[in-house]
């Protein structure tokens, strides 16, 4: 990892480039800065001095990182999803090379450590394809309520994902309803309510879940989000299918 004295000697020279053009000079020294990046109140800093210090730190080692990732093998770059100090540069590396890391994403599901399965399982949020769903409604089983958040998560949001790849009731419904009814996870049922909305104007198992999720469920935020999606719920009824003029 970038050490801070790698990067002090010049972190002066690096605030003055992110100031604004018509920002006053700064009259904190490089050793000034060191110590305000450790934590010393110095004469002549202000608090901002400080937070532009931090950002120039952060940026320095994010490049460092990234850098670093560009020979780097897709493997590799999925085992890192489960290192926090180059998790989100991971994620981004993976990204950004698309349907070329598919394959180490999806073997990705199945690693050991959670950190990577619910990495591996937001990635497919935006790579997902057809060949992956079936991966996906698997992960939404996994011991980890983390991973079956992401899982649910990305089975539900169609930003990401095109009309082609968005799941239909007969594949994502049944374990939404078994999830919603009885996950002891209220983030996982929360996540599964917003599945099971999806089909509250088509299948009257998802508005009879949601009614008694809104009713029963021990959780207010998901007993709040279970009555966005049914009849009267803001999202039910922003939702309505229109008919035909």
């Amino acid at each position: 990892m970038i050490r801070s004295d790698q990067i002090v000697g010049s972190a002066h020279t690096l605030m003055r480039a992110l100031a604004p053009p018509d920002d006053q000079q700064h009259s904190v020294t490089a050793s000034g800065l060191q110590d305000l990046h450790a934590g010393r109140r110095v004469r002549g800093a202000s608090q901002e001095d400080g937070k532009t210090l931090c950002r120039a730190f952060r940026r320095a080692a994010r490049l460092r990182t990234m850098l670093g990732f560009a020979q780097t093998d897709n493997e590799t770059l999925v085992s890192c999803l489960g290192d926090r100090q180059r998790a989100v540069a991971a994620y981004h590396a993976l990204l950004r090379r698309g349907e070329n890391a598919l394959n180490a994403i999806r073997a990705g599901l199945h690693h050991e450590h959670p950190a990577v399965r619910e990495g591996c399982c937001r990635l497919l949020d935006h790579l997902v394809d057809t060949d992956s769903m079936d991966e996906l409604i698997v992960m939404a089983d996994d011991p980890d309520a983390r991973v079956r958040i992401s899982a649910f998560h990305a089975l539900a949001c169609d930003r990401c994902k095109g009309d082609t790849c968005a799941p239909g009731a007969d594949r994502v419904l049944d374990p939404a309803l078994r999830h919603l009814d009885s996950d002891p996870d209220p983030h996982v049922r929360s996540m599964a309510a917003e599945l099971v909305g999806k089909f509250a104007h088509t299948d009257v198992r998802a508005v009879a879940a949601l009614e008694a999720s809104h009713t029963r469920d021990s959780s207010p935020a998901v007993r709040k989000k279970a009555g966005w999606y049914i009849p009267g719920g803001t999202i039910y009824e922003r939702t309505v299918p229109r008919a035909p003029k």
